[in-house]
């Protein structure tokens, strides 16, 4: 339900008292975390405490609780940091699903089985910008090859 916080409106002091707005906006909340929950099939873990979760679990969480906000981008920053190949196979999954669903991810990540999906990379040296493109681009790109694989 944290993920919803941004679309509340009865404020803190109806949520204190509990007034009619505060209850319909829990309510409201309560059903999104739900369906949340089922889509990213969650509801087993729910009343679980977050530091008891597996990695690759808290990760597709906190991925659900950005969802459950309607973003039309998500950003992600090293989210397969930690992970091992099956939930990483799994982190790449949800994020296809995501893009299937029409929104637009903004990945920063060094895991090349990760990146193996994505539209348009921009590969950075130094601070700048070394080359963009498809991972084709990149893998046959000769600056590429030789700073970051050293043939």
């Amino acid at each position: 339900m944290a993920g919803c916080a941004k679309m509340t409106g009865a404020g803190m002091l109806g949520e204190m008292f509990g007034l009619p707005e505060a209850r319909k906006t829990r309510r409201s909340m309560e059903q999104a975390a739900d369906e949340v929950c089922a889509r990213f099939d969650l509801w087993k873990l729910r009343g679980e405490p977050t530091s008891t979760l597996p990695a690759g679990q808290r990760r597709i969480l906190e991925i659900a609780r950005a969802v459950i906000g309607k973003p039309r981008l998500l950003m992600l920053d090293e989210p397969s940091s930690g992970l091992n190949d099956a939930e990483v196979r799994t982190l790449r999954q949800w994020i296809n699903r995501l893009r299937a669903d029409g929104i637009s991810i903004l990945l920063v990540s060094h895991d090349m089985e990760l990146m193996a999906d994505v539209d348009v990379v921009h590969l950075l040296y130094n601070g700048e910008l070394l080359v963009s493109g498809g991972m084709a681009t990149l893998q046959s790109d000769p600056r590429v090859r030789d700073i970051y694989l050293g043939v």
